[in-house]
């Protein structure tokens, strides 16, 4: 792949270190498209949470998403960069979907984006995407009874699981390194 990190373990202590390089190579990949540009990052990347609260008043959510993420990341808020999607809404109960992302990491990506001549718009979550996709489809997704949703990607994995269509829980495994794709699938199954 021409975005290969190089010598560094992974993706993205390689940012920090040869964003240049990166950069160019970026540029390369995406040569002939412009405009700004939406990147899936997988899941491990940041934390997610569902959480099911009393429908607040517009008004109201930031402040409850903010407090709902102090209680389960475990940096400081300054230090992080949220979003949040609502699920389901029904009854007086919204169910929403919060991710963290730490804030240096979100501001590399942007920086590897724009040493490439690009504007990087949006980051969503490719198992947030993947599920998109699969609710598209008629008949995917079950309105009654409990769903699990197996996304696995090299060495990685994502959970999603759904209690009437709705999703109520999201995971993603991954340090599958060195094992065949049936350990792999051996330590997902346990």
């Amino acid at each position: 792949s021409p975005l290969n990190p190089g010598t560094h373990p992974d993706f993205r202590a390689a940012l920090q270190a040869d964003l240049p390089r990166l950069g160019a190579d970026l540029r390369q990949t995406l040569k002939g498209l412009s405009g700004s540009i939406t990147l899936g990052i997988p899941g491990s990347w940041a934390l997610t949470k569902i959480v099911a609260l009393p429908t607040p008043a517009p008004d109201e959510v930031t402040g409850m998403i903010e407090l709902q993420v102090d209680k389960f990341a475990p940096f400081p808020l300054d230090d992080l960069t949220y979003t949040w999607e609502v699920l389901h809404e029904a009854d007086g109960v919204t169910r929403f979907l919060i991710a963290v992302l730490k804030a240096d990491l979100a501001e590399s990506l942007g920086q590897w984006f724009q040493a490439a001549g690009f504007l990087l718009d949006r980051i969503d979550l490719n198992p947030v995407a993947a599920l998109r996709l699969i609710q598209a489809v008629p008949g995917h997704i079950h309105s009654v009874g409990r769903q699990l949703i197996f996304l696995r990607d090299g060495n990685q994995c994502d959970l999603i699981l759904l209690h009437d269509g709705i999703p109520v829980l999201m995971r993603s495994l991954e340090a599958f390194d060195g094992l065949s794709a049936e350990e792999i699938d051996e330590e997902i199954v346990g």
